[in-house]
């Protein structure tokens, strides 16, 4: 026979439920310690495995940054070369401006850095070459342009002079004897083969400026999808290399609490036009990252699942 509870026992049980759950141990703050280690393991991983594309594409990753923050989780920095000068030829030569210091985090905090050693002497000199080269095709250019531009100014003046000996022959003509009048209209008719001639060759400077600023206009195209190529080949490579890692390694990020993200920015990766550029973030989830070490994902999904934007 069930024995029924009292209402008095029931109070008791469910008073000690809700006393077990308030004094049930509060989870500890995360040791900083201890995913710094992990962390400098992990960005050795990545050092090797951003390397690999580093070696074949214009587009270097020359530094990481790691930091992390409190209640959000960690941050990988990833500076590339290449894609600031390799392409844009027509840049001022002004230092950038220097990235504004990354304020404290208030209570336990820590900042690392690792900078992946990458031997750079020989595509400097093969950049700095073909910059300087492009420089002066960019100014001889613009030289031809400026000379078509002083020719047309030029063809303009004594276009107008023309005109005017002409208005002045003609009201000349109306008074003349015949003898003058026949005389004026030989006059007339050179001055008119001459204005033809100028008129001819201002054409043709015209028709030469087109030609030339179509060229231009043609090569900074084909710059512009050359850089377009080398930048989807080294994001690619990026993107492949980096859920790969967590994936495979990411079980040693174990400091880090289930709730955080692990972000990487591209710095300054974006460029949507030549005075603006912004970074690329990738915002991936601890929990995601744990579920691609124990194959609940592939490196595709954790990817897809990841929040990418530029800012």
């Amino acid at each position: 026979m069930k024995q029924r509870l009292t209402y008095k026992q029931i109070a008791k049980t469910t008073l000690a439920i809700l006393l077990t759950a308030v004094m049930a141990p509060v989870q500890g703050k995360t040791d900083l310690n201890e995913l710094a280690n992990e962390l400098e393991i992990m960005t050795s991983i990545l050092n090797t495995a951003l390397r690999q594309d580093s070696k074949t594409s214009i587009i270097k990753t020359r530094s990481i940054d790691v930091k992390y923050l409190a209640n959000q989780g960690v941050v990988f920095d990833v500076s590339t070369s290449g894609i600031n000068n390799s392409f844009n030829f027509e840049f001022l030569s002004l230092p950038s401006a220097p990235h504004p210091p990354t304020p404290p985090i208030s209570g336990n905090s820590f900042q690392e850095k690792w900078i992946i050693e990458i031997d750079d002497h020989d595509w400097d000199e093969m950049a700095h070459e073909a910059m300087e080269k492009a420089r002066e095709a960019l100014e001889e250019a613009r030289e031809k342009m400026r000379e078509i531009q002083e020719q047309n100014r030029e063809y303009s003046w004594e276009l107008r002079d023309y005109s005017r000996k002409q208005r002045d022959l003609e009201f000349e003509m109306r008074n003349a004897d015949k003898e003058r009048k026949s005389e004026i209209q030989k006059e007339i008719n050179e001055l008119k083969k001459d204005k033809e001639r100028i008129e001819l060759r201002q054409k043709e400077a015209q028709e030469f400026a087109a030609q030339l600023e179509q060229e231009e206009k043609q090569k900074a195209a084909e710059k512009s999808k050359a850089l377009k190529k080398q930048v989807d080949q080294f994001t690619s490579g990026f993107e492949a290399n980096v859920t790969s890692a967590l994936c495979k390694y990411g079980a040693g990020i174990k400091a880090l609490p289930v709730n955080e993200n692990v972000t990487f920015i591209l710095n300054d990766f974006v460029s949507e036009s030549r005075k603006s550029r912004q970074d690329k973030f990738y915002v991936f989830s601890q929990k995601d990252i744990q579920d691609c070490v124990k194959d609940k994902l592939d490196s595709k999904k954790l990817l897809a699942k990841a929040e990418i934007y530029t800012f």
